[in-house]
This record gives structure tokens, sequence and C-alpha cells, in this order.
């Protein structure tokens, strides 16, 4: 019994690449998000879906973090410094709030 590919089960394959993995493309996307200082301040986990590829509803640095590409402690400090004396959602729907979790 063989796994049907995509095509037999009536999809197309996705040709883009949404990750790209290593290091530095994960220090270039914690640069960028850190930022969309609008972005941080009003996140509120409830309000996005993790199926949202194009464009993400989140930050998509969960695998960096995963496999030790980036620094969590580089970006929680990025979020305080963003956050640091503006208004911003609070944990636990924040991106603070997540990483806390």
């Amino acid at each position: 019994h063989d796994v049907p590919t995509l095509k037999q089960m009536g999809y197309t394959a996705s040709v883009k690449a949404y990750l790209v993995g290593g290091e530095t493309a994960g220090l270039a996307r914690m640069a960028t998000m850190l930022k969309k200082t609008s972005y941080i301040r009003s996140f509120k986990k409830p309000q996005t879906r993790s199926t949202a590829f194009d464009p993400p509803d989140t930050t998509m640095l969960s695998p960096y973090f995963k496999f030790g590409c980036v620094s969590i402690r580089d970006f929680y400090w990025g979020l305080k410094k963003v956050c640091s004396g503006a208004s911003h959602s609070k944990p636990p729907e924040s991106l603070l709030g997540q990483i806390y979790f």
C-alpha cells in the first residue's frame, strides 16, 4: 500500500518555502519582527491563526527557538524594549505571555 501523492489526492504541491533554516535567517526574521512595534504591542494570541502562512499571523520564530538558531532571551529583551513605556497587550495573550507559556 503506497501513500498517495498530493496530486493523486487533488492538491497541488506548494513550491514556496515559508521558512529558511539557520541562524542568519532566524536573526533576520527576529530583527524584522522587532521593528513591527504596533504588531508587537497589539498582539493577542487568540486573534491569530496558526494556519496562516502568507502572510503569517504569528512571528514564525518558534522553529528558530526550538533548534537553537535564535536566542529566546534576545527576543525577550527586544520585546521588553518595544513595550517599555508604551501601551501594549498583556500576558498571557501578548507575545511576552507566549514566551512565558
